[in-house]
């Protein structure tokens, strides 16, 4: 069963469109994705503080190191799992969604578990 939920903002702090899909059981292409060396995993803490594969950066060294990263790969397999705590403000939610998508993510999945701040 796939539940689809489309949300979009209205302009100006955004000039992308934020689509969220929630997903019971990944599809095999898609969790093959998120399998392979080049997985892509960006964590915010309840303090704000970003990871994206272990290495702390902040929202501009994210972008950086992202577009870096999806230079050698194509852009189906530009992926990006987020994982956030529940104590940070939505909006900084969706601001890092915001660079993530900038950078040129063809896909988000976002990870539901409880991070332990």
């Amino acid at each position: 069963m796939i539940v689809e939920i489309v949300i979009t903002f209205p302009p100006p702090p955004s000039r992308y469109r934020l689509e969220v899909r929630v997903i019971k059981k990944l599809p095999y292409d898609l969790a093959v994705t998120y399998s392979g060396p080049e997985s892509l995993m960006v964590i915010v803490d309840g303090n704000r503080a970003i990871f994206l594969n272990n290495r702390q950066t902040d929202l501009e060294g994210l972008g950086k190191l992202l577009r870096k990263a999806f230079e050698v790969l194509p852009e189906d397999r530009r992926a990006v799992c987020v994982k956030a705590s529940q104590r940070i403000p939505y909006g900084y939610f969706v601001t890092v969604i915001d660079v993530i998508k900038g950078a040129g993510a063809s896909q988000i999945g976002m990870q539901i578990d409880y991070i332990s701040d």
